[in-house]
């Protein structure tokens, strides 16, 4: 083994350090740039992928806006089942000009129109197995995308795009229109997208074919992998290329962007050169710098170390001679006035010494860091311990538990700048004994000195065992008060403690909420009514108070308990209060409600088996006509519909209860429509009331439940009509605005308070009524409001007491949903 001397050692310091900061620089440089370009490279040939998906995507979308615009209804009623190819050019005249092929089908899949250009074509065909129309018939009102490698009609490969049309209400079917577009549309569409790069664009079938490809051998090939939306390399058809993946929303189809592996790495290879080109530089340049640089500083490096080593081993007198070089010269005379300073140091600090060991209390001194310098004799007796184990010591070590005067953090302003005296503390010895000391200590010096804080401990242990012999009863019998004071107050219920006379011993804060200004006499009647009966022992007894001045009650449950003396009499009562109100009136409610469930379904039932009774008696077989056995028939069907209505908001509200949402069947519907149809149901079934109805001129489309729509505006025109005299008008009226549906019910009934219409929502609430006849199970506008809210609907009601109710229902319009309105 060799060994260098300082200087080499700082010269090869230097070396190292030189090359360490160029491996760094190189190797940063690899680090950072070459992944963010590979990331940037990925990135672009993702974009690249999806900005061609998306522009597939926009065309697919484009053309089920103009198949879905189609009015198929309105044609099919106006030329029937067959219509021509001359009635379809009329009626649709702009639409066959977009799609070279147009099929329309009827329900067995046979051809009843083809246009090929806008022309009729002399054969028709049968396309009942092609899977894109199998697709669309069974899920109707719908665009579904097929390919056709080999289509006959347009003679080359196509997309297949397929839309079955049935009614509104899905109970009739209208047609399957088959459109055929060419691929090679969308081969155009991609390659403009890809102009002036280096990557291609390709489309990718469901099924995995390539349907457009930069070479034409491939087109049509089975693609031997499952391409991914991050860029990933392939050997594909003996090409190492790059390809990633974006997908179109209709049809499973995909759009690949390619690029050969050796241009996407091209820029990389051009980064690690210039990232190896930059290392060599910087190694040699800063090898050279650093050589310079040491060998001009280490000049005279060894002197110093020599000197230094001598002065450490105790040799004051040694001087370090003049030097020629300016600031070696300084810097030697500044060692040799160190050297001075550390001898007079010495001196002093021995004669320190000698000062504090004839000191008889125990005495420590410590510096400005808070580590202890001196110790006399007295204190290491008292911590049982030599000064080897004490000197630069923290002197919070001294303390188990530290004064927050002696931390480190508190150190320069508390002990430093002022004087402490008797501070009460604990010290602990060598052999783990606590001992309670009073401390003191005062600064010492001027900024400039060593020592920083004189510090002097008296055993105080005698004193302070008389001291705590006195405190600690009163210490007991105070924590035992202070415990029973918390324990009662933290109790969340209200708790009161009387006396044998029902006088308050205590009372906590929720007892004072609960009972409210008037509680002592409360509480005195409850403790003499509990005190009459024998053995009040976890009795409970509800409280009836005042509300808040509309004429309802509280009622409190009050839990009580005896409290015996020493002798075991009765020397008062512990109360246990609690606000019950809301678990009275709800049981209150449930039971009103069953009660008239039972007489909301007795009803119909009453009515179902008097009629059948009547008809299915033998005697009864000539008695009645036909005409009058249809109504009795009518009735039975009326009856029963009332009672499944009946039934199905039990269902539903049962529904509610258990956390589940309701069922929506959403599908477009003209609301109008529905509107109209239950208005003209209530002119039939409740012909004493007047109608007006008003609608815009136009219908519109939109995406609801029309079955739980009807439901709602069933609920709401029933109590329009319970709660309004005979003769007297009631309004519909419906108008679209610019992001909802609003529906406007307005009846000139007996309305509301404003407490009735708080609680309208409220299950099994029924408003209290005593000059109405009516009935209901208080469930209805609780269905109503589920079913809006479903819908992401809202519900306002505006009402007046003897001037009548208005009702405003507001259905949203999806965001982006072009209005589809027909006449």
């Amino acid at each position: 083994m060799f060994s260098l001397n300082f200087r080499n050692r700082i010269q090869l310091l230097q070396f190292l350090t030189v090359v360490l900061t160029a491996v760094l620089l190189g190797g940063g440089s690899y680090l950072l740039f070459v992944p963010a370009l590979e990331k940037m490279q990925d990135r672009h040939l993702s974009h690249l992928a999806s900005e061609g998906a998306m522009s597939i995507s926009a065309t697919l979308r484009e053309r089920a806006l103009q198949m879905e615009g189609l009015d198929m209804e309105s044609f099919r009623h106006r030329y029937g089942e067959l219509p021509l190819e001359k009635h379809f050019l009329e009626y649709f005249k702009e639409f066959p000009e977009n799609f070279p092929v147009v099929s329309m089908l009827d329900k067995d899949g046979d051809e009843i129109v083809r246009l090929i250009n806008g022309r009729s074509a002399e054969n028709y065909l049968n396309h009942q197995y092609d899977p894109v129309v199998q697709e669309a018939r069974r899920h109707p009102n719908q665009m579904h995308v097929g390919v056709r490698l080999q289509d006959t009609q347009a003679g080359q490969p196509t997309l297949q795009l397929a839309y079955s049309y049935v009614s509104y209400f899905g109970d009739q079917f209208l047609g399957t229109l088959l459109l055929s577009l060419p691929i090679e549309q969308f081969e155009r569409q991609l390659i403009a997208i890809a102009h002036n790069d280096d990557a291609s664009l390709s489309l990718l079938s469901a099924e995995g074919k390539l349907l457009t490809f930069n070479r034409p051998e491939m087109v049509f090939q089975d693609l031997p992998f499952s391409p991914e939306s991050k860029p990933t390399r392939h050997q594909f058809f003996d090409d190492d290329l790059v390809i990633a993946s974006g997908s179109v929303e209709d049809g499973g189809l995909q759009v690949l962007a390619t690029v050969p592996w050796e241009i996407y790495r091209a820029e990389v290879q051009q980064m690690r050169v210039m990232a190896g080109i930059i290392f060599l530089t910087v190694t040699f340049v800063g090898a050279l710098i650093s050589w310079k640089l040491t060998s001009i500083l280490t000049r005279n490096i060894g002197q110093l170390v020599d000197f230094a080593e001598r002065v450490g081993q105790g040799d004051y007198r040694h001087q370090l001679p003049h030097d020629t070089s300016e600031e070696f010269n300084q810097l030697n005379n500044a060692f040799n006035r160190m050297v001075m300073d550390l001898d007079s140091h010495r001196r002093s600090r021995d004669s320190m010494q000698r000062i504090v060991e004839t000191i008889i209390d125990p005495l420590i001194v410590v510096d400005k860091q808070g580590l202890i310098v001196q110790i006399n004799n007295a204190a290491l007796n008292l911590l049982s311990s030599d000064p080897a184990k004490v000197i630069n010591r923290p002197l919070s070590d001294l303390f188990p538990e530290t004064p927050v005067v002696l931390l480190r953090a508190e150190f320069a302003v508390g002990l430093l700048t002022a004087h402490v005296e008797n501070l009460e503390t604990v010290i602990r010895n060598s052999q783990g004994q606590d001992i309670p000391v009073l401390f003191s200590s005062a600064p010492c010096g001027g900024e400039s000195d060593e020592f920083g804080v004189v510090c002097i401990i008296k055993d105080v242990t005698e004193l302070m065992a008389v001291r705590d012999s006195r405190e600690k009863a009163l210490i007991l019998a105070e924590d035992a008060r202070r415990r029973i004071d918390v324990l009662l107050r933290s109790v969340p219920d209200g708790l009161i403690v009387t006396n044998a006379l029902g006088q308050i011993q205590m009372i906590n804060t929720p007892a004072e909420k609960l009972l409210g200004d008037s509680f002592e006499k409360t509480v005195r009647d409850v403790a003499v009514q509990l005190q009459q009966e024998s053995g009040v022992r976890n009795r409970e007894i509800d409280i009836s108070l005042a509300g808040n001045g509309n004429g309802d009650f509280r009622v409190i449950q009050a839990h009580a308990s005896e409290i015996h003396d020493t002798k075991g009499l009765v020397s008062g009562l512990v109360m246990l209060l609690r606000d019950v109100s809301r678990e009275r009136s709800m049981d209150q409610m449930k039971n009103e409600f069953i009660s008239t469930a039972a007489h909301e379904l007795r009803t119909p039932l009453t009515s179902i088996l008097g009629y059948s009774e009547l008809m299915l008696d033998p005697a009864n077989e000539e008695r009645f006509s036909a005409e009058e056995q249809r109504d009795f028939m009518q009735e039975i069907l009326s009856r029963a519909e009332t009672l499944a209505r009946i039934i199905d908001d039990l269902l539903s509200i049962s529904r509610i209860e258990s956390g589940q949402p309701l069922s929506l069947e959403i599908s477009p519907a003209d609301i109008s429509i529905v509107i109209e149809r239950v208005v003209q149901q209530f002119k039939l079934t409740s012909k004493t009331h007047n109608y007006e109805l008003t609608l815009p001129r136009e219908g519109m489309l939109v995406h609801v439940d029309s079955g739980r729509l009807q439901q709602v505006l069933e609920n709401l025109l029933s109590n329009a009509v319970k709660y309004s005299d005979e003769d007297s008008l009631i309004s519909i009226a419906a108008e679209v605005g610019s992001d909802s549906y609003r529906i406007i019910i307005e009846d000139q009934g007996i309305g509301m308070l404003p407490e009735q219409q708080a609680r309208i929502f409220e299950k099994f609430y029924r408003a209290d009524y005593s000059n109405t006849k009516s009935s209901g199970l208080g469930i209805g506008m609780s269905i109503v409001k589920q079913i809006l809210d479903g819908h992401g609907g809202n519900i306002n009601i505006i009402s007046t007491l003897g001037e009548g109710t208005r009702i405003e229902l507001s259905l949203p319009l999806p965001a982006g949903q072009v209005p589809q309105f027909h006449n």
